[in-house]
């Protein structure tokens, strides 16, 4: 079985098993009242990126990234659902990218699932991709962790992604969070041998104006693990700033 699919087979089997588990073994019963209302949440997002780097790859032969992105969540009595779009503009005026997603999360025995759909559309070249994804994350011994498994329609082809990071609060405003994301294609970036793909050691730093607004930057770097001469993945440095407002 290849790697990715071993890796679906698990998150999904893992998601059944602890399900049941919840069902059989509530955690008690819980009274009405102290139950918090659905509440319905906004954020909007606005960053730039000194590259636009994904899947180990730069998609604009050194072109910056400007982004923008919008959602809204609701949480219901089984999951929290997510709806949102995310607009991209390439420095050099000739890509523009719009992502509409919609997604489901569930926490369970302190680990979040969630399944996600995303229509991708390449504005400038008239082209486009459906992405069908299910993550999962939590915490292990003061780390965040997580696994997001993506199939592309297009490509017919899966691509996985799993990263730590360690959260650290230097002030009241200022937090630091050094991280390591490793990725494997499978057919998912079809010009790339399958296995590994790459590893990208990262660090961000963030400052709280208030509650719902806050600034972020990183820095990254991206290590090709190169299975064949044709690959096309290389070492990239990138870097970028963002501003998050939360209502």
């Amino acid at each position: 079985m290849k790697p990715c699919l071993f890796i679906l087979v698990f998150l999904l089997s893992t998601l059944v098993r602890l399900s049941a588990q919840q069902l059989i073994e509530p955690e008690g019963v819980v009274d009405p009242e102290t139950l918090e209302e659905d509440v319905l949440d906004f954020e909007l997002h606005a960053g730039w990126d000194s590259l636009y780097v994904s899947e180990g790859r730069d998609n604009l032969d050194g072109d910056s990234l400007f982004t923008l992105e919008a959602n809204g969540s609701y949480g219901l009595d089984f999951a929290t659902v997510t709806a949102g779009a995310w607009y991209a503009e390439g420095s050099g005026g000739d890509y523009s990218e719009l992502n509409v997603y919609a997604a489901a999360a569930r926490e369970i025995a302190g680990w979040e699932f969630s399944l996600a759909y995303t229509r991708l559309d390449f504005l400038k070249d008239d082209e486009f991709d459906n992405e069908l994804s299910i993550g999962v994350a939590g915490e292990i011994v003061s780390l965040e962790t997580g696994v997001d498994f993506v199939y592309s329609t297009e490509a017919e082809g899966f691509f996985v992604e799993a990263y730590v990071t360690k959260p650290i609060e230097l002030s009241d405003q200022f937090s630091l969070a050094p991280g390591l994301l490793v990725g494997l294609n499978s057919g998912y970036v079809v010009d790339e041998s399958d296995g590994f793909n790459h590893i990208q050691p990262s660090v961000e730093l963030a400052y709280t104006f208030s509650p719902d607004v806050s600034l972020t930057a990183y820095l990254a770097h991206t290590f090709a693990l190169q299975n064949a001469e044709e690959d096309t993945s290389e070492d990239l440095f990138v870097g970028g700033v963002g501003l998050h407002w939360g209502f």
